[in-house]
């Protein structure tokens, strides 16, 4: 009996396969373009890429059909202009739909834009009672969405209705607060390159805020007091050679294996990324459980008598740190081993 690799096999013979990506849309030609998931019973699948686009009307592409799992959708594309159309069918594994966003932010999934539609052929094989004695051709298809920055509310909590939350301004800190009429203390301090340290003292702060001859700001509200404490905390916690970073502890035996950095790399060689980019997102998902802003929270509410408040801290977090997986860390072991 002659068979073909199946469905959860396409993600294999992609990252195995060496054949060459053809754009058909790139946001910059005249094409109209449509992708819709082939046989499939609800119009809404059926995607234009020339107008905005939200994460739920992608989805629709991979929703499932009686009782088949859709981890590789079947796209119907169609391309038209003034001298004809064109309609190819191409597979399209979850993996192949790239998502992009401005860096240190959250997306906004109701704002995407399709900037890319790619079609190549692979080659899949066929076999005969386990062993394979053809190939066939099969299309297969890519789409990168960019989406926007999700903004954050402007609107004050409505903890101040019940008196909780004195904030003049949502997720507003001293740090983001403005002392210029076009820049906030943030982008001073970027400006001079002094460290986001210097706010957790205060008498410091105020020195530097007269010297550069900027507003003064007002560090004696209780947000302010919290947020003095919290950068004064992680300014113990990670000193101020470096900019405040959350870095993840690997064992010193976990390593990348072989195997998995060949993936990796070749996951990288099919998406024209590169290959810290392509293990970032690999580690994302390796760490799914690993949150480093709430282990930052986690320990200043032990260290300090404070109340705990997870969105204004995190806030504040991000406003002053981040975080990573500590790539140098993992490769340097894998390399050794």
């Amino acid at each position: 009996m002659v068979t073909s690799a199946g469905e959860g096999d396409m993600r294999k013979l992609s990252l195995a396969s060496k054949q060459v990506w053809h754009t058909i849309y790139e946001n910059n030609i005249g094409a109209h373009v449509t992708i819709k998931q082939e046989n499939s019973p609800w119009k809404t699948n059926e995607i234009d890429v020339t107008k905005p686009v939200k994460q739920s009307d992608i989805e629709t592409l991979y929703r499932p059909f009686l009782f088949f799992d859709m981890a590789t959708a079947t796209l119907k594309i169609t391309a038209s202009n003034n001298r004809d159309t064109t309609m190819r069918e191409a597979e399209m594994p979850k993996e192949n739909l790239i998502e992009k966003w401005p860096k240190g932010t959250k997306p906004d999934k109701k704002t995407g834009r399709i900037v890319k539609v790619e079609y190549r052929k692979i080659e899949r094989p066929l076999k005969w009672f386990g062993v394979v004695v053809d190939s066939e051709t099969i299309p297969e298809a890519r789409v990168t969405i960019e989406y926007d920055a999700l903004q954050e509310p402007k609107e004050p909590s409505t903890k101040t209705l019940f008196g909780e939350d004195q904030r003049k301004d949502y997720n507003m800190s001293l740090l983001t607060t403005k002392v210029t009429t076009d820049k906030t203390l943030q982008e001073l301090l970027d400006e001079v390159g002094n460290h986001y340290a210097i706010v957790g003292d205060p008498e410091r702060l105020s020195f530097f805020l007269t010297n550069m001859g900027v507003k003064q700001l007002d560090l004696t509200t209780e947000d302010s007091q919290n947020e003095i404490r919290f950068v004064q905390f992680m300014t113990k916690r990670y000193g101020t050679k470096s900019p405040f970073c959350e870095k993840y502890q690997w064992g010193p035996n976990e390593k990348l294996e072989a195997a998995e950095i060949e993936e990796i790399e070749e996951s990288a060689r099919i998406k024209g990324t590169t290959f810290e980019h392509e293990l970032s997102d690999y580690l994302c998902e390796v760490l799914v459980d690993w949150n480093g802003d709430y282990d930052v929270l986690n320990d200043f509410y032990e260290a300090h008598d404070v109340d705990e408040d997870d969105d204004f801290y995190l806030d504040l977090f991000w406003d002053y740190a981040y975080y990573d997986y500590n790539i140098e860390q993992l490769l340097a072991q894998s390399n050794d081993a």
